[in-house]
């Protein structure tokens, strides 16, 4: 009998030491995977902020890019609609230009001009490339001359700038 308790307490000590050991490698194991999860999550965090950086730095480029074409640009508003191509809507420009705003404008000094969104009823605005940023300023200094028509001008801004002085406008 004493041999069979003998027995009995050996099965129960392995019994424990077996647990022990299966304790510990379900530690090491769920040690292991933490650390294989922590590893791919900084792997994938270092690379989150990279392309973070990166798309910083290319939405800068962008606006830079953005600001530089929209720099030599005016836009008129409420210019009639009457032109049937480009070259009738490049004159009516220089008239406004040349007539009404008394600036003396080529047709070399402007670069393009070109109605903006659809036609749907509404008169639509005319952006206006200048060749020479200082020809625009001058444009612009003399745009009071427009003021008893029912056309004005305004600078070209981005879009962000443009919602920039909306926010700032709101605060006035």
């Amino acid at each position: 009998m004493e041999e069979i308790m003998k027995i009995l307490h050996n099965i129960q000590q392995d019994l424990t030491q077996q647990k022990r050991y299966m304790k510990d490698m379900e530690e090491n194991i769920k040690e292991a995977i933490n650390k294989n999860i922590d590893d791919k999550f900084n792997q994938i965090e270092i690379k989150t902020n990279q392309l973070e950086q990166k798309i910083e730095a290319q939405q800068k480029t962008i606006d830079f890019i953005d600001k530089q074409m929209r720099k030599r640009n005016i836009i008129f508003f409420g210019v009639p609609e009457l032109e049937k191509n480009y070259e009738d809507l490049l004159k009516v420009i220089l008239e406004v230009i040349n007539e009404k705003m008394n600036v003396i404008c080529q047709n070399w000094e402007i670069e393009t001009v070109a109605r903006l969104g659809k036609n749907k009823g509404k008169i639509r605005p005319v952006v206006v490339t200048m060749t020479t940023t200082s020809r625009k300023l001058q444009i612009l200094k003399n745009k009071k001359a427009l003021e008893n028509t029912s056309m004005y001008i305004k600078e070209d801004y981005t879009p962000a700038v443009l919602q920039k002085r909306k926010e700032l406008q709101g605060e006035l």
